[in-house]
């Protein structure tokens, strides 16, 4: 009966809550897009396509990929997955993620930031 246990995030959190320690936590911005539970550090996490985190499959199968902004598109004649920047609307290669806002913007979106 040996069988190995895997400590998941949700795990890390209910022992901590009972004070028991547990892997710290990787900070308030690296929390599951689906169910919201801290990132711990050492323990496995996913990044899911629009950027955001996952603390589990389960999580990532409740993921929607209607709920990525990416798009199939060309560019140079070559097959490219483009993205919508949330803030301006235009299509972009290249998304820049702000870790202490939260929010994502184009290069031209953050050009026009730093001017004004």
């Amino acid at each position: 009966m040996d069988e190995k246990f895997e400590l998941t995030h949700h795990d890390a959190r209910l022992l901590e809550d009972m004070g028991i320690s547990s892997p710290q936590k990787m900070g308030e911005i690296f929390r599951c897009s689906v169910c919201g539970v801290e990132l711990r550090r050492d323990l496995d996490y996913y990044i899911l396509p629009n950027g955001g985190f996952a603390c589990s499959e389960d999580c990532v199968r409740k993921v929607s990929y209607r709920m990525s902004p990416h798009k199939r598109g060309w560019l140079n004649g070559k097959e490219v997955w483009t993205k919508t920047c949330p803030t301006c609307g235009n299509e972009t290669l290249v998304l820049i993620h702000d870790l202490k806002t939260g929010k994502r913007f184009c290069h031209k979106c953050a050009d026009s930031s730093e001017t004004s």
